[in-house]
């Protein structure tokens, strides 16, 4: 489902998946946007403590077995992943936990940003990845998933996403802007 905002340039994209079969399944909600090369990627990580006394790791992330940890499009900072989406092989795959809630897209002074739901207390597949980003020779690829649930015959299970565009540096959210000043 589709609703278009009606005084700036958003929508909401509802994906829905229903059970017709038998038995339970279980299952994980995955939304891809596919976008063209040439931009950049922005993945926020987690800050701060995940306890008390800052002694458990605070960030994960999932690389699938043909991305490489050195590959030069990717760079890795304290704050946020960036991935310059280039054409080169072999192609290039990687998720985390993001707790933000968003992950967006810089290309050519615009910013395509889609937001989704965060359930901290729920896992998610790929090792607790709840957002992704791939790419190829092609096309880049911006993945939210929502939480593993058994989804029970007949019932169904949605995962919303907020898509939104920010035309130009003046327009992007203060929290996206940071991000966007790493990339010159």
């Amino acid at each position: 489902k589709i609703q278009l905002s009606n005084d700036k340039p958003s929508a909401q994209i509802t994906h829905t998946l229903f059970n017709d079969g038998l038995w339970p399944v279980e299952l994980a909600a995955w939304a891809i946007t596919m976008l063209r090369l040439g931009g950049a990627v922005i993945l926020p990580m987690p800050v701060g403590n995940s306890d008390p006394a800052g002694l458990l790791p605070n960030r994960q992330i999932s690389l699938w077995p043909y991305a490489r940890i050195n590959d030069t499009r990717l760079k890795l900072g304290d704050d946020f992943i960036i991935f310059k989406a280039e054409a080169m092989l072999p192609p290039f795959k990687i998720g985390a936990y993001n707790p933000h809630g968003w992950i967006a897209y810089w290309i050519d002074g615009i910013l395509f940003r889609k937001s989704f739901e965060v359930h901290p207390d729920l896992p998610y597949p790929d090792y607790n990845c709840n957002a992704e980003i791939y790419c190829n020779d092609q096309i880049v690829e911006l993945e939210s998933l929502g939480p593993l649930r058994p989804l029970l015959p007949g019932l169904s299970v949605s995962h919303v996403e907020t898509w939104e565009v920010f035309d130009g540096l003046d327009a992007v959210p203060a929290e996206v802007q940071l991000a966007i000043n790493l990339l010159r």
